[in-house]
């Protein structure tokens, strides 16, 4: 929980602003710096171009390294919360499903605290910063507290037998979900990474843009398509480590369904009583 940083409260757009502010000043200053360095140093100006072109390719290598790094961090980060949610999908399928091959009263009990638990598993509309998180989080185990027990009257009132172990065993599941995919939703990308990833991009085009005043050569539409790649990038990277908003999300299709399956049979068990 204290990984997250600052990028990660404020909204993407924002975010987006930020990084489009800080490299292009990085490359602007950088570029000025050259030229009055040219200017009053013209006899060194060239050798001190060649050299730094040693530095910007050795500063590129290893931004394109932890950007590499970076990127799949985020992604693998992303299908664990992914495979986080379809599983404990799957269990509070599995768990509602066994409930109902127990004894009245306590099957249909535990299935309706099953499906309102299985409600409060929805991350609806954009949720941001940790705020939020703890509210949903709260709110879900205090719905959360009824399974246990109602499954513990319901071991109470029918024989222990293989079903009843079953369904012990899927609640069990439910909550130990719960734990899982909020451990994930909480895997952050670490804040120094993105502080240095951030700062080594404004080096880079910083240098780059120093080297250009140097050699009086500034291609300004190739070193603004360059830049604009960096920005989209990053925040591409911080948008993959923001589960609950922006652009890219952890899709909740497999919880809903799960629900409407839910409901459709408490549906029909109503009817047919």
């Amino acid at each position: 929980m204290t990984n997250i940083s600052l990028l990660h409260e404020i909204p993407l757009e924002f975010t987006l602003l930020f990084h489009f502010a800080l490299l292009f000043a990085a490359l602007e200053i950088g570029y000025r710096l050259g030229c009055r360095w040219r200017v009053t140093s013209r006899q060194d100006s060239l050798d001190a171009a060649e050299k730094g072109g040693l530095a910007m390719a050795s500063l590129s290598a290893i931004l394109g390294l932890l950007l590499a790094f970076t990127y799949g961090f985020v992604i693998a980060h992303h299908e664990a919360r992914k495979s986080a949610t379809i599983s404990e999908a799957n269990a509070l399928g599995t768990a509602f499903l066994r409930a109902g091959l127990v004894a009245e009263p306590g099957s249909t009990e535990l299935r309706q605290a099953l499906l309102d638990y299985s409600r409060t598993r929805v991350v609806a509309g954009e949720l941001r910063g940790t705020d939020s998180l703890h509210v949903l989080i709260k709110r879900s185990l205090e719905v959360q507290g009824r399974l246990w027990p109602a499954t513990k009257r319901i071991i109470e009132i029918s024989e222990r037998g293989p079903v009843e172990a079953a369904l012990v065993a899927s609640v069990n599941d439910v909550l130990d979900a719960h734990t899982i995919r909020v451990s994930a939703a909480f895997d952050r990308l670490p804040r120094l990474v993105l502080q240095m990833l951030l700062f080594l991009a404004a080096v880079s085009l910083g240098v780059a843009g120093y080297n250009s005043g140097l050699a009086d050569s500034f291609r300004r539409r190739q070193m603004s398509a360059f830049t604009l790649v960096l920005v989209f990038l990053l925040t591409l990277i911080v948008d993959f480590d923001r589960p609950t908003d922006g652009l890219v999300r952890v899709p909740q299709t497999v919880i809903v369904d799960t629900i409407a399956q839910m409901e459709s049979e408490i549906g029909d068990s109503r009817a047919r009583d």
